[in-house]
C-alpha cells in the first residue's frame, strides 16, 4: 500500500510540478481494480487533476471523464458522501470497542483467541453469560 502511494505522490509530482498534492488515498476504481489516487490542483488556475497508480502494476492509469457511452476511470471513493464517510467511521468504531471487549471477556476465561478452539474451550464458551 505505501509503495503504490508513493509512486502515486511521485507521478503525480513529475506531471504537475507546480501543483498542490491535495490528498492521496487508496481507492477502488474501474471495479475491481485497486490503486492509489493522488489530487493535485494547480496553483493558479485551481484546476484539480487526478492521478491513478495500480496497485498491481505500480503504472499510472491514465484518467478520461465519463461519457455518454464509455463510464471513463471512476473511484469508489468519489462515490461516497463526507456524511457517510463519518457515519462508516463511527460504526467502525463502535464495532472494534464491541470486538475488544468480546476479546478481553474471552481471554479473562482463558482462552487464547490466536490458538485453534478446542472442545474444552467450546464449553467454556458456552457456559458463559458474556455482557453483549
Amino acid at each position: 500500500m505505501a509503495e503504490v502511494m508513493e509512486k502515486s505522490i511521485e507521478t503525480a509530482k513529475a506531471k504537475y510540478p507546480t501543483g498542490k498534492i491535495v490528498s492521496t488515498n487508496m481507492v477502488v476504481y474501474d471495479y475491481p481494480n485497486v490503486g492509489a489516487m493522488t489530487t493535485v490542483k494547480d496553483k493558479t488556475t485551481g484546476v484539480e487533476h487526478r492521478i491513478f497508480v495500480d496497485a498491481y502494476t505500480l503504472e499510472e492509469v491514465q484518467d478520461k471523464p465519463a461519457t455518454k457511452t464509455e463510464l471513463g476511470v471512476w473511484s469508489m471513493y468519489e462515490q461516497v458522501s463526507k456524511d457517510k464517510v463519518d457515519e462508516n467511521l463511527k460504526d467502525w468504531q463502535k464495532s472494534e470497542q464491541f470486538t475488544k471487549k468480546l476479546e478481553q471477556e474471552i481471554n479473562d476465561i482463558g482462552i487464547d483467541i490466536g490458538e485453534p478452539i478446542t472442545e474444552e474451550n467450546i464449553k467454556k464458551l458456552v457456559s458463559q453469560p458474556f455482557n453483549y
